[in-house]
């Protein structure tokens, strides 16, 4: 009898209870609007990570030291900036977050920035990284000068409206 109470209860809680399922999903956003989006888009290499607990000690934050070697949107005003995402290593703990994008100490990359004060956050999470290896964009099985010239294209077409 209880057993049969349990489910009743749960099937009439699922059935009252709306559900959206779409709220945990991240979206894919289509090139144009990641581009068009973005405050900054740059070309580097993460030279450092450093991980730490946020102010009210609930959330691990990394800071990566991008080295920028070319600017296609925007003006980062260095030839190093810091990007700030949610998740890391820290005493012991980690934290990591679904589509916050993963890095390396080295890795080449092709970042969709918006900056937030002195440091900049990455634009639609995973979708504003992009992975450089031997002159190919990972992500897209494409070489880097196809796509760079995709992301001009899209730039120079929404300053044209």
């Amino acid at each position: 009898m209880k057993h049969i109470i349990w489910f009743v209860s749960i099937f009439l809680l699922l059935i009252i209870v709306p559900f959206d399922a779409s709220r945990g999903v991240m979206k894919k956003v289509a090139f144009t609007t990641l581009v068009e989006s973005s405050a900054n888009i740059v070309r580097g290499t993460v030279a450092d990570m450093n991980s730490y607990w946020g102010d009210d000690h609930r959330a691990i934050y990394t800071d990566l030291t991008v080295a920028v070697s070319e600017q296609y949107k925007g003006d980062s005003g260095a030839g190093q900036i810091t990007v700030t995402i949610l998740g890391g290593n820290v005493d012991g703990l980690g934290l990591m977050v679904e589509d916050v994008p993963r890095f390396s100490n080295g890795q080449e990359v092709i970042l969709f920035l918006n900056p937030k004060g002195d440091v900049f956050q990455i634009n639609c999470l995973y979708q504003g990284k992009y992975t450089v290896e031997d002159e190919v964009v990972v992500e897209r099985g494409t070489a880097v000068t196809g796509f760079v010239a995709r992301i001009l294209d899209t730039i120079d077409v929404g300053e044209e409206r």
